[in-house]
């Protein structure tokens, strides 16, 4: 009889602002049974948790015009924060942050080598975009390279695209 590992392998982050989107992945198929033998898990996080007015607005005009509307930064930043948060608490190490894009490398199985063979990608504090932005500096307390579980956190897009401070702060 095979033992079930008592922590994921490997916990995919997505933000995403239809986080039912991916709820049938974690049931169905192949995934299903990864999810079901505890290899791999599945957090969802909408951005729209972390904005305050009251039409939940995640979305704006691009800086310096263009047509359609972007992603705003700090909802993302915000939900980014909060899954590092989560890691934390769990004892676990934030891995790289993936934009998922048409345009950028495809992500491929090189590309998941190079990325994974570093777990524990380094916090570079609060977005730009974020009001009274201050650096994070990193403490003895939290998790190093080392962790039994990997992580990812994937970035679905929407509308014209993201506020690019966001990507060039915490996309990898």
């Amino acid at each position: 009889m095979q033992t079930l590992p008592t922590r994921p392998l490997f916990r995919f982050d997505v933000i995403s602002i239809f986080p039912e989107f991916f709820e049938p992945w974690s049931t169905l198929g192949v995934c299903g049974r990864a999810v079901d033998r505890n290899l791999v898990s599945l957090r969802l996080w909408n951005p729209r948790q972390f904005v305050n007015d009251p039409h939940q607005t995640i979305d704006d005009r691009p800086y310096g015009g263009g047509p359609g509307m972007v992603m705003m930064a700090a909802p993302l930043a915000d939900a980014v924060k909060a899954i590092r948060d989560d890691l934390l608490a769990q004892g676990l190490a934030a891995g790289p942050v993936v934009m998922l894009s048409p345009s950028g490398r495809r992500m491929d199985q090189a590309w998941l080598e190079e990325k994974l063979v570093r777990p524990g990608a380094q916090d570079n504090g609060p977005c730009p975009a974020e009001p009274n932005a201050q650096p994070v500096a990193q403490t003895p307390s939290q998790p190093q390279a080392a962790s039994i579980t990997q992580q990812m956190t994937l970035v679905c897009g929407r509308y014209e695209g993201v506020d690019q401070r966001f990507i060039n702060y915490y996309v990898t």
